[in-house]
């Protein structure tokens, strides 16, 4: 992947996704849940940035 594809991995299309996957050695399927995941990791992340010390701290149970 480019560095632009890993900053911006929506810009992926599905010929695009068979090359990568074929490269590292996965399937198509693993590659695009491998990317859904990151997705949603980005989204809690961002989340967590906008929540206080206190709901952090409330999320994580300490």
């Amino acid at each position: 992947m480019t560095p632009f594809e890993r900053e911006r991995p929506q810009v992926l299309n599905a010929s695009r996704r068979k090359r990568i996957a074929a490269g590292s050695g996965l399937s198509v399927q693993h590659l695009n849940r491998m990317i859904q995941q990151y997705e949603q990791m980005v989204t809690m992340m961002k989340q967590l940035r906008k929540a206080g010390p206190g709901q952090v701290k409330r999320v994580f149970g300490r």
